[in-house]
């Protein structure tokens, strides 16, 4: 994974991962990456330049990234990141803000499995200790790197798989 957008930033700055529901295309790409780049050397926090910077990853999450050694993001700073993240929802008719759908690598392809389904595809073996998981819930730069794309097994949902059967 190419973390390139990241140089220059503390592996301590705050993370916040917007997965859409659907693979953007090529043109949408250039425009998203575009929209990122003026939000983010926009972004202020009480009237304080944030360190920050956007990316699309995979063409289906949206990262955006703060350096908080520098200035907080502050809790008026994040309401405004939610409005454009709307905006780009609203734009581009996708879902960013729904956290219902986990997204796994199956057979080479991202598809995202509703939490209310999970238990169905981890007992009938669709889902495997060692299917790679998208760990939206990573909070800073570092975990990014390290725990975001992983096996199911090393995530919160290593405790689904105590249930399943010795059998399958």
């Amino acid at each position: 994974m190419d973390f390139k957008f990241s140089e220059n930033f503390s592996p301590n700055s705050k993370v916040w991962i917007y997965q859409s529901d659907r693979r953007f295309r090529a043109e949408e790409v250039a425009a998203i990456e575009n929209e990122l780049n003026s939000f983010s050397n926009k972004w202020t926090a009480h009237k304080m330049d944030l360190k920050a910077t956007g990316t699309l990853l995979m063409s289906q999450f949206i990262i955006l990234l703060v350096d908080e050694s520098e200035h907080s993001a502050s809790g008026c700073s994040i309401d405004t990141s939610v409005h454009f993240i709307r905006k780009l929802e609203n734009q581009y008719g996708v879902k960013l803000l729904e956290r219902s759908v986990l997204l796994f690598e199956l057979g080479g392809d991202l598809i995202g499995i509703p939490l209310a389904e999970l238990s169905n595809k981890i007992s009938d073996g669709t889902i495997l200790p060692e299917t790679i998981y998208y760990n939206n819930s990573v909070s800073n730069l570092n975990e990014l790197k390290l725990n975001w794309r992983i096996a199911a097994k090393k995530s919160w949902l290593a405790a689904k798989f105590s249930s399943v059967p010795d059998w399958l």
